[in-house]
């Protein structure tokens, strides 16, 4: 015989099995992890950039200046600052990221505000490394 609590379980609408993106809040230790998850697939993804910058300034005085010369256009200075903010962030959140590992900042308002400085870095940086790249 079935019981009353199982009955009304088997009432109830299914709940999804992963739940969609569409029903979380978008809190600051949410951006702060998935911006951190984005500036490594950045880093990743500029890898061919970096082998092909290390080559050139290593090779002869002509590649040498090749780069040089690629690296002060805007898609060049881009590049840079794309790779220099994602290098930035990710470092920097992820000692945040080791503290909480580690057990120093586990706590749930330490995270959010952790989050929240991780941001306010960003937003800082962002424009300062602008600056200095097109300066």
């Amino acid at each position: 015989m079935e019981n009353i609590q199982e009955r009304e379980i088997s009432q109830k609408a299914p709940m999804p099995l992963s739940p969609r993106l569409s029903i979380y809040r978008l809190h600051p230790v949410t951006l702060a992890s998935g911006a951190h998850r984005i500036s490594g697939l950045v880093l990743i993804l500029f890898v061919p950039f970096y082998i092909w910058l290390f080559i050139a300034l290593t090779g002869s005085p002509e590649e040498f200046q090749n780069a040089i010369d690629v690296l002060r256009t805007f898609w060049g200075k881009a590049a840079l600052w794309v790779v220099g903010m994602a290098l930035i962030y990710h470092l920097l959140n992820g000692v945040r990221f080791l503290t909480i590992d580690a057990g120093w900042t586990d706590r749930r308002d330490l995270m959010r505000s952790g989050a929240k400085v991780m941001l306010a870095i960003a937003v800082v940086v962002a424009p300062l490394l602008g600056a200095l790249l097109w300066l």
